[in-house]
This record gives C-alpha cells, structure tokens and sequence, in this order.
C-alpha cells in the first residue's frame, strides 16, 4: 500500500468552505513575512514547541511551501483577508505510521466568532489527512481553557490521554512553566483496522485508564 500521496491542492480542497471576503490558500516563500505577523501576535507561541513557528528558517527548511520541492511533511494552510494572513494551519505527515499529527492553528482574535476555528481543528485537517492516505489522525489541546478540547470533541475526536508537563507556555503572570495537555485521536479507517490488545496484557492501572476513556473493546471513533 503507498503511505506517501502528494500534498492537495488547496482551492480544491477547500472550495466549499467559504469565509465571506476571504481566501484560503497554500503559502509560499514570498508569504512568510505575513505568517510570521500573525504568529508574532500570540507572544504564547515564542516559547514550547510550536515557537519554531516564529522562526523564517522553519518555513524555508521545513514546510511544504507552495513553491518550494518536496516532499516536506509540515504542510501548511492558510487564511487571507486583503494583504494579511488571518488565520493559520500546520500539519505534519509521519508517513510510515500513516499519521497526520496537528502542530499549530491559528485565528487572528479581530477574525474570530466566523467559525474558523471549528474549521482548522475539523474538516480541514481530516480532508488533508484522507488526501495523502492518513489513517489517524492526532491532536493536542491546552488545558488552559476548554475551547479547544470541545472543538475537537466536536469533530468526532476521542481523549486518549492526559500529560502532565507535556510542554512549555507563557502564563498570563509572564513566566514560562510546563503544562498538561490532552491528547485527542480520530481514526480514518474503520475500528476492525485496529489491533485490541488482550485485557490480561494490560497493567490494572493501564486497562482503568482505558476502560475510563472508553477505549477497550473498539477503536478510536472513526
């Protein structure tokens, strides 16, 4: 089976989800100025995992730029109104795992309220994911607010986990700590794709969580 498909093409993809006055497209070099001021908006981001965002090196070596050879496993897509970038989505591949994991969306705050958001955490990333031959798909929310984990319940995403100090962020006081987040997960194929493991296998404390989350006896809901 072909693990790697080449990356969609955007106005295809997206033609059916329209913002009034807005476009959604694939960026290119000459766009990462733009990108980079949308990102520099959330001072947040300038620290963790996702600050290599804020980085042009980033979108020069590591982004599947419209105009740049592949394949690069970071794609990107993004929301323009007139000359700014207004909203953001990144997404990277893992091929072998045929894996699509979610890096970073993002939505102007003089842009939100139109239902963007629920389009970056559903069907953006879910058309991405069927488009190269993605099985799964994956996702991490803060747990500083609920927003983000109820879009992603939202879109048929199940929690298969907590983490403590799983990353770092600016706190609203200014300092820099460790956070939880939560892991969601959503299967693009059907639950008998899914190996379950045997319940003795299963340390008591592993088969508690588990069974607490819902996850024994079927898959992720697909």
């Amino acid at each position: 089976m072909t693990i790697w498909s080449p990356w969609p093409e955007v106005p295809d993809l997206l033609a059916d989800l329209e913002v009034p006055g807005a476009r959604w497209f694939q960026p290119a070099r000459a766009d990462i100025p733009r990108l980079l001021e949308l990102v520099r908006t959330y001072p947040d981001i300038a620290v963790g995992a996702e600050s290599v965002h804020g980085q042009r090196g980033f979108w020069d070596y590591q982004v599947q730029l419209r105009d740049l050879d592949g394949p690069r496993w970071i794609f990107p897509v993004a929301l323009e109104r007139g000359s700014r970038v207004v909203a953001l989505l990144t997404v990277e591949l893992r091929p072998q795992q045929r894996l699509l994991e979610g890096r970073l969306a993002l939505v102007a705050p003089d842009e939100r309220a139109r239902g963007i958001g629920a389009m970056l955490a559903g069907p953006i990333p879910e058309r991405i994911g069927r488009a190269v031959g993605a099985e799964l798909l994956l996702s991490y929310a803060t747990l500083a607010h609920r927003h983000s984990q109820a879009l992603l319940v939202q879109h048929g995403y199940r929690l298969a986990g907590v983490i403590p100090g799983y990353d770092l962020d600016r706190l609203a006081d200014g300092t820099v700590r460790r956070v939880w987040e939560a892991l969601y997960v959503k299967l693009l194929v059907g639950a008998a794709a899914v190996h379950q493991p045997a319940l003795e296998d299963l340390l008591p404390a592993t088969r508690a969580v588990a069974a607490a989350l819902g996850l024994l006896g079927r898959g992720p809901a697909v």
